[in-house]
């Protein structure tokens, strides 16, 4: 488990990443998962290889998410997918979806905490009894503690 200030240092923590199957980064609502975190991501590890999914509608009045790069069911290998939310505004089986993502690729699921609290293991622990039908034993959680305070 590790623990970050906010989404500034993120990077920071991206050589850990192949040390896992499976990443989770657990960040209270509205904190930057769906734009900070997600570009960083893509800058890093490169546009080709990361894909965008989600199924819930991540759009705000000042934010416009990514477009998905899979449709529902599509699978692809040997990528990185950054999943945002494991839920879905239409209903439909996201966690029998992951799973087959998981065993193909390196996954970073973008999710707020799963409790009301702001310990960050008591969260890991509660989203790890909550997810455990699909995490993979190698999971590696990320808890955010604060938003960033955009400048413009």
């Amino acid at each position: 488990m590790k623990v970050i200030k906010n989404f500034e240092s993120i990077e920071n923590l991206f050589p850990f990443f192949d040390e896992f199957d499976c990443v989770v980064i657990l960040a209270k609502y509205n904190c930057g998962k769906s734009s900070i975190c997600t570009e960083k991501i893509h800058n890093s590890f490169g546009e080709e290889n990361v894909y965008y999914v989600t199924f819930v509608d991540q759009s705000k009045p000042d934010f416009t998410p990514r477009q998905n790069r899979l449709n529902f069911g599509e699978v692809v290998f040997n990528k990185i997918i950054v999943f945002d939310e494991i839920s879905d505004d239409q209903s439909r089986d996201v966690r029998g979806y992951l799973k087959k993502l998981i065993k193909r690729n390196k996954l970073i699921i973008l999710s707020n905490p799963y409790g009301s609290s702001s310990e960050a293991k008591k969260e890991a622990e509660l989203f790890r009894e909550q997810e455990k039908d699909i995490l993979p034993e190698k999971a590696l959680f990320v808890y955010v503690l604060e938003r960033i305070q955009l400048r413009i």
